[in-house]
C-alpha cells in the first residue's frame, strides 16, 4: 500500500505541477486570498483563491502519538528557501514556517520521505512532495492562511 500511494502522490503532485509549472495562476481574482487547508485524517493539502481550489496534494503529517501536528488556525509567519533544521540536523527546503517557534511548518519531503507521502510520519511539520512544495513555496504569500484540522 505505501508503494501505491507514494507513485499516487508522485504522479499527482507531477501532473498538479505540469498543469501550473510557471507558480502563476492566470489572471489572479483582485482581492482574493490566497490559503492552504489541511486535513490530518485523510493526509492531503488543499490550496484555494478566493472560490477557487488551485492545487491539491497529499501530504504528511505528524506520527501520534508524540509527534503530532497541531490543528487549527495559522498564517505563514516566514518562508526561507532551504533552512536546516537545528533540532534534527536535515534540510527543510521550500520552509513556510506557521508557529511563532519556528518549530513548525511546511516543506518539501526529504529523500524516501516522498514516497510515504499520505502516511503520518513526521515529526509535527506538514511534508510536501517535491513539485508541490516548490509550488507552494512561490504560490503562497507571507500572511496566508493556513487551516490544519
Amino acid at each position: 500500500m505505501a508503494i501505491f500511494a507514494g507513485t499516487a502522490a508522485w504522479v499527482l503532485s507531477t501532473l498538479i505541477y505540469a498543469s501550473c509549472s510557471t507558480g502563476a495562476i492566470p489572471g489572479p481574482e483582485p482581492d482574493c486570498q490566497r490559503r492552504a487547508a489541511v486535513s490530518v485524517e485523510h493526509q492531503y493539502i488543499v490550496f484555494q483563491e478566493g472560490n477557487r481550489e488551485t492545487n491539491l496534494a497529499l501530504v504528511s503529517t505528524g506520527r501520534p502519538p508524540h509527534f503530532s501536528t497541531p490543528t487549527g488556525d495559522f498564517t505563514v509567519l516566514y518562508r526561507l528557501r532551504n533552512p536546516m533544521s537545528s533540532t534534527y540536523n536535515v534540510r527543510m527546503p521550500y520552509w513556510l514556517c506557521i508557529v511563532p517557534s519556528g518549530a513548525i511548518g511546511l516543506h518539501q519531503a526529504g529523500g524516501s520521505a516522498e514516497s510515504r507521502l499520505g502516511e503520518p510520519l513526521s515529526h509535527g511539520c506538514v511534508r510536501l512532495g517535491r513539485f508541490t512544495a516548490e509550488w507552494a513555496y512561490s504560490w503562497m504569500p507571507t500572511g496566508a492562511p493556513v487551516s490544519i484540522h
